[in-house]
């Protein structure tokens, strides 16, 4: 299931219950072929509201009604489910980074699952994942340069002209096909990738605490 969370309530109010509204749910057991098609609905009616000639009206008893312009701040999910928003391979492809750093993974030999790593092992010769050392000191990440680079990219992969084109573009780039959220104006949503910020929850709430109790 994905719900949206207004964010013009108070901290203190917004995640009750009566103000969380469920945007579409997916059945299971099974994964289903198109995902796509459960996300669309709601995100049409919500760029709906996001034209220049309809807007939400809205009423209280202090204002009376007026008109509102709605604004995505930010698509969250955990990493398998990231992909479904923004469209990309994911954490363990070879472009697995979410925020779309250049930072490329490696991949142990005959594998296809990629690693994010940092410095080139020793006696390492797997195709595309020879990459030289990366010093995390001297990174910086730019979200308008990585936002410039996602579209470039796309734009890449939109014109494959073959299957095994593709294939290579998307390995090299790390996107698969367009995002849903790519539809709304760019004056009503951060654009992509900054629309979707880092997954901080699962990794200083399962992972961290589980992983340092083991060391100690």
């Amino acid at each position: 299931m994905f719900i949206w969370v207004l964010l013009d309530y108070a901290p203190d109010v917004r995640y009750r219950k009566t103000h969380i509204m469920p945007a579409s749910f997916i059945p299971g057991p099974n994964k289903p072929k198109n995902v796509d098609s459960f996300i669309l609905p709601s995100l049409r009616h919500v760029a709906s509201f996001m034209g220049q000639h309809e807007k939400l009206k809205i009423w209280c008893e202090r204002c009376g009604l007026y008109e509102s312009k709605l604004y995505i701040v930010f698509g969250t999910a955990d990493g398998p489910a990231m992909t479904y928003l923004n469209s990309t391979v994911g954490h363990s492809g070879a472009q697995g980074c979410r925020l779309y750093c250049p930072l490329k993974g490696c991949c142990k030999p005959s594998r296809s699952h990629y690693y994010p790593a940092c410095q080139l092992p020793h006696n390492y010769s797997v195709p595309n994942c020879t990459h030289p050392d990366i010093s995390l000191r001297n990174a910086i990440l730019d979200s308008g340069e990585a936002s410039s680079r996602y579209y470039a990219n796309l734009e890449c992969l939109l014109n494959a002209s073959t299957q095994c084109e593709y294939e290579k573009i998307c390995l090299e780039t790390g996107i698969h096909k367009p995002s849903l959220f790519g539809g709304f104006p760019a004056d009503c949503f951060l654009g992509i990738p900054g629309g979707f910020p880092a997954d901080i929850m699962h990794l200083t709430g399962p992972n961290h605490h589980e992983l340092f109790f083991d060391i100690w």
